[in-house]
């Protein structure tokens, strides 16, 4: 045990685990030997044992094609181990080789207790991964911008924008070659060595769902509670396909989704319904914007995806995946994106009426479903939060990823190198970025001005006094928080992120 946790420390992907951890593993440690010729691991087959090398050199084969030579300090067989998949690689020993077994149900446990462990042995499996496309994706020519391409899955609902050097590299996935060889070929083609660029697009791919990566698999009780916590917390009922449903919809209100029929909605939502007094009636709101987006895609020719309705920490949430409207221009994009909250003002302003020349009882729920509308619009127009007004903003500027990539220009970019911007398009990121911070800002301000003084007023009289402040600070701090914290993380990821070919 002593040889095993001295090896452990000093020439394994281990070294840095606690010194418990250490002694834990060196417990599970088996001492083999394999001579010159003899197969550790055999690609295809089924198994969790993997080898930790001490003395001597392996070859890793896959398909009869030698891919790399390790020697001591190698993991091999960890792919199997840690994810409960069949062997990917074959591995052989090319000299006499001494090497410390472990079993997968050894090993899991103690490696989901050290994030950063995952985090590298999870790099170190695909480095030498070999990805593998996923389902059958189809690629489109993106409307309005010959430089990209649309990659969907029909069968999945994926969609991805790619340029056409991510897609050279979707193409070049083969199930053959690893990482390695896609960043070769990549330097092949375009005469740029950039494997980081390459990493960043597979790793895009695979988080479609378009492209295989290995993961470091769950405990099933693990999993069986995050099944139970999301049907309690976020439980839903879901067309898979709701593009029947959508057309038949299209046919009986396609007339209001023409000019006339917007210029009606403007009118409509110019009104007494503007009262904000409340967010409620979420979910009436939210079928009438999902469906106005469902019917506005049909009306431009698209297909509608799945569709559903549930809750999401108890509160109402509709969704209806509109992503086939990715293949129409931008301006029928814009039509797409604005047919939500378009309704929404609409049906704010006939709640308005409503409430005009109802009764006392009636008036009261109209006026909260006015205002339930009425905020549905200011938040899905606002083009500082991505929802529909942020993506309309996307398509009438011709940007993707406005938000990421004014983010990277104003906090990386000019921030490592001073300069004036050149162009309208880097103005328009400085203007965007500071519209962003100012709206953060804005509403913190708010938050903390406003929310001790709600509390206030309504504890004041019902507890203690001295209580009243410090809740309401507290609450305030924590919103604020919320409010702030995303958009620090954002900058952060922005400083750090590369260009990639997937941008």
């Amino acid at each position: 045990m002593r040889v095993g946790k001295n090896f452990l420390r000093r020439s394994s992907p281990f070294a840095d685990l606690p010194s418990a951890a250490i002694e834990a593993l060196a417990a599970k440690l088996v001492s083999v030997r394999f001579e010159s010729g003899e197969e550790l691991l055999h690609e295809g087959a089924r198994g969790d044992d993997a080898y930790l090398i001490r003395d001597g050199e392996v070859e890793v084969l896959h398909g009869g094609r030698t891919l790399a030579t390790l020697g001591p300090g190698a993991f091999v067989g960890e792919v199997s181990a840690l994810t409960g998949s069949s062997r990917t690689a074959t591995v052989r020993a090319r000299t006499a080789v001494s090497a410390f077994r472990l079993s997968g149900d050894d090993v899991r446990p103690i490696v989901r207790k050290h994030a950063d462990l995952v985090a590298r042995l999870e790099g170190t499996m695909q480095s030498r991964h070999i990805p593998r496309r996923s389902g059958t994706a189809v690629v489109s020519p993106a409307p309005d911008d010959p430089t990209a391409v649309i990659l969907r899955d029909d069968a999945s609902g994926a969609y991805l924008r790619l340029t056409k050097e991510a897609l050279a590299i979707f193409e070049d996935i083969d199930g053959e070659r690893t990482l390695r060889d896609l960043a070769l070929a990549q330097f092949q083609r375009t005469r740029a060595l950039d494997p980081a660029g390459v990493f960043e697009t597979v790793a895009t791919l695979q988080a479609a769902g378009l492209v295989t990566a290995p993961r470091i698999a769950s405990d099933e009780p693990d999993a069986r509670l995050l099944r139970l916590a999301d049907i309690v917390l976020a439980p839903r009922l879901e067309l898979h396909d709701a593009d029947r449903t959508a057309a038949v919809l299209h046919r009986v209100f396609g007339w209001a989704f023409t000019r006339g029929g917007a210029t009606v909605a403007g009118t409509l939502g110019v009104g007494l319904g503007g009262i904000v007094v409340a967010f409620v009636g979420l979910l009436l709101a939210g079928i009438g914007h999902e469906t106005a987006h469902a019917i506005a895609t049909k009306a431009e020719g698209r297909r509608v995806g799945r569709a559903g309705i549930g809750l999401l920490w108890f509160t109402p949430v509709v969704y209806v995946d509109t992503s086939d409207a990715w293949l129409i221009s931008r301006r029928a994009r814009v039509r797409v994106n604005a047919a939500g909250p378009l309704f929404n003002f609409a049906f704010a302003g006939l709640w308005g009426i409503v409430a005009l020349l109802a009764s006392a009882e009636v008036r009261d729920l109209a006026i909260w479903l006015a205002a339930a509308n009425k905020v549905s619009v200011a938040f899905n127009l606002s083009p500082l939060l991505e929802f529909d007004g942020y993506y309309v903003l996307e398509d009438l500027t011709n940007v993707n990823a406005l938000r990421r990539k004014s983010l990277r220009f104003v906090f990386r970019d000019l921030v490592a190198s001073p300069r004036l911007p050149e162009g309208r398009r880097e103005v328009g990121f400085i203007a965007y970025a500071a519209a962003a911070l100012g709206y953060v800002l804005a509403m913190s301000l708010v938050v903390l001005a406003g929310v001790p003084a709600l509390v206030t007023g309504v504890l004041g009289g019902r507890v203690d006094p001295l209580v009243v402040p410090v809740v309401g600070g507290v609450l305030a701090l924590v919103l604020a928080g919320l409010l702030l914290g995303p958009f620090v993380a954002e900058v952060v990821a922005a400083r750090a992120m590369g260009g990639g070919a997937a941008d």
